[in-house]
């Protein structure tokens, strides 16, 4: 149904309605691996990974001061299908076999995550534990970036060789999990907050009398959607995090699909306002969301491997 804003029921969302779908494993990017080698190297078999909402909605927004007092923040909200999961695959040290003769003892290795994930859009942390459709999706922000990259650890664990392992080389594989998506839909953001007086505005419209009459939804009716957890997005940046905040309201239409309505409130309102930019269908643009945290398919992990007889590296001989 439409989007009523002047309703008096608490807005409701059945997740069930939506659907799910299960991303497929593509071949590694980076160090390129084969899926195959993946299973081989690093277990990571997609015949166990859990299944997605068919419908993400996710945020690629930045922000920034252009006057001393007026704060910019632009970007879009992206609503997207899961298509696979696409590991990237780095390679660190190579080290002579002698080096496993005798116990390898556990270090701890330090890689920034930007090193994995420079060509995602977004950060997000998916987990299968959700409460209301098994997923919840959380975009990470900080006060320089929309989406913070941060420091990953990866362990190497206790290695332990027993007689003699040859010549050949030993290699360390890093693997960090990314998903990439397709666009179905995507809304323009572009709004301001001035700082001094705590105006929100998104368009020179909202000086008209009745303008933000016209928008007004009630706070009382979104707790439901709150614990939702769809996507309420908060704003940070340039040390403005907390002056202004989102939330989109997600409905399922009569043919299954997603429909959002973005409303927005700031630092020291209580209700919501429609944010009324028009939402954009896509034809042909897909994005790559950085998923370092996730119980549903991989996690970031490294290991030491020999190379032969790696199947990506056999297939054409």
């Amino acid at each position: 149904m439409p989007f009523d804003r002047t309703g008096s029921e608490p807005f409701h969302f059945d997740p069930d309605k939506l659907g799910k779908v299960k991303p497929t494993l593509a071949e590694a990017e980076g160090y390129t691996l084969s899926v195959e080698d993946l299973k081989d190297v690093f277990g990571i078999d997609a015949t166990y990974f859990g299944k997605l909402p068919k419908r993400l909605l996710v945020p690629a927004l930045s922000g920034r001061w252009y006057t001393e007092q007026w704060y910019s923040v632009t970007g879009y909200l992206y609503i997207v299908e899961p298509e696979a999961w696409v590991p990237q695959v780095s390679h660190g040290r190579t080290l002579p076999a002698s080096t496993f003769k005798t116990t390898y003892v556990k270090t701890v290795e330090t890689v920034e995550e930007t090193k994995f994930n420079a060509g995602a859009s977004a950060q997000v942390t998916i987990s299968a534990g959700g409460t209301y459709y098994g997923v919840t999706v959380e975009a990470k922000a900080s006060s320089e970036l929309s989406f913070n990259y941060s420091t990953s650890t990866t362990t190497k664990e206790t290695l332990e060789t027993k007689g003699v392992s040859g010549d050949t080389p030993i290699h360390q594989l890093f693997v960090y999990p990314t998903l990439r998506c397709k666009v179905i839909k995507k809304q323009r953001i572009d709004y301001t907050i001035n700082d001094s007086s705590k105006e929100l505005k998104w368009t020179g419209e909202s000086y008209k009398p009745g303008y933000w009459d016209a928008r007004w939804v009630a706070d009382k009716r979104l707790d439901e959607i709150r614990k939702v957890q769809f996507h309420p997005v908060p704003m940070d940046g340039n040390g403005l995090g907390g002056k202004a905040y989102m939330l989109p309201v997600p409905e399922v239409t009569a043919d299954g699909e997603l429909d959002i309505t973005t409303i927005m409130s700031r630092q020291g309102w209580i209700d919501w306002y429609v944010y009324d930019i028009a939402w954009q269908t896509v034809a042909d643009q897909k994005i790559t969301l950085a998923a370092p945290h996730n119980d549903v398919a991989f996690q970031p992990m490294s290991t030491w491997t020999t190379i032969p007889p790696l199947k990506s590296t056999t297939a054409t001989e």
